[in-house]
């Protein structure tokens, strides 16, 4: 037979499983507004005296134990109704009512604590018992939990989802979840933002690897628009140098180029035509004038008749005219 576990365990596991490893196995435990609120209220439960009423016994802190499902734990108040008869009597009735803080919950984990404590009086009394009630400090009145089938089952399998924890011995990890957590009296042993206790440290590093690539990625990007943007605008720049950036400034280059040999050729022609002119001849000194002298440059046997420049042909009329 396995160890008891507290019936207690059950609502912290449908709560939180985190949180239930915490309170139970590593023993970690805070207070804080709301767990104070609902610890003052189960001690006015547990620690007002017996009561009879009209046809009624009230039992309060009441101990109960199942041997099927190993759980142990205490009834805030029992209520045994026509307790004037034996309680197999027909016309009696058990029922447990757990004192909660707050108001009825989204989730079942109240609904199954109260259920493993009905479970736990039917196996000690040996009768069914039906309904239970959970009363709720916010809005001061009592609500009505049914123990049908569905509800014994999630209590069943709850039971056996704790003691797994319990034989394991692990602590899950933190599932971050800001309506539970941040309400949560244990947030700060917990740590559920925290990456290392989340998904470890491959997930961490996988995480940080992530990041580091969309950075260069980024970076690339605005890198490769400002060399794009760079290379715009030396298409149409004056910097000296080649720039085949694509087939059109390519073209323009080789233009361009070959603008500035034939000018280069002409302007030797000139000069080696105006060369073999008498320094005092009035055309050397007009070329001279506007392209400086030639400094002794002799430039010979030039085949003027292979020349079919224009230009060049103006300048050699030129010079015969003058």
């Amino acid at each position: 037979m396995p160890e008891c576990i507290p019936i207690s365990a059950l609502q912290h596991w449908l709560y939180c499983p985190r949180q239930c490893a915490l309170i139970h196995l590593e023993q970690a435990w805070a207070e804080n507004r709301f767990t104070a609120e609902g610890r003052v209220m189960h001690e006015n439960a547990h620690h007002g005296p017996d009561e009879s009423r009209a046809h009624v016994r009230i039992t309060r802190g009441m101990a109960v134990a199942s041997e099927r499902l190993a759980l142990t734990g205490q009834c805030d108040i029992v209520e045994f109704h026509g307790f004037e008869s034996q309680i197999s009597d027909s016309k009696s009735k058990v029922v447990p009512v757990e004192y909660k803080r707050g108001k009825p919950k989204a989730h079942r984990a109240d609904e199954v604590q109260l259920c493993a404590q009905a479970i736990c009086l039917e196996e000690m009394l040996g009768i069914g018992i039906p309904v239970g009630h959970l009363y709720y400090g916010q809005n001061r009145r009592r609500t009505e939990v049914i123990f049908d089938e569905d509800l014994r089952s999630l209590t069943t399998a709850t039971a056996a989802a704790v003691h797994a924890l319990f034989e394991s011995g692990i602590t899950p990890t933190a599932d971050y979840d800001p309506k539970r957590c941040d309400a949560c009296s244990l947030i700060d042993h917990c740590q559920p933002k925290a990456m290392r206790f989340k998904k470890g440290v491959a997930t961490w590093f996988a995480s940080a690897l992530k990041s580091e690539i969309s950075n260069l990625k980024s970076l690339a990007e605005s890198c490769s628009r400002q060399l794009r943007a760079w290379a715009d605008s030396l298409q149409n720049s004056d910097i000296k140098g080649q720039r085949h950036l694509n087939d059109q400034s390519r073209d323009q280059w080789d233009k361009k180029k070959s603008r500035e040999a034939g000018a280069q050729r002409l302007t030797e022609i000139e000069r080696g035509i105006v060369s073999k002119l008498p320094p005092d001849h009035p055309a050397r000194r007009e070329w001279e004038r506007r392209n400086g002298p030639l400094c002794g440059l002799v430039i010979s046997n030039l085949r003027f008749q292979r020349c079919h420049s224009p230009c060049l042909k103006d300048f050699v009329q030129w010079i015969s005219e003058i």
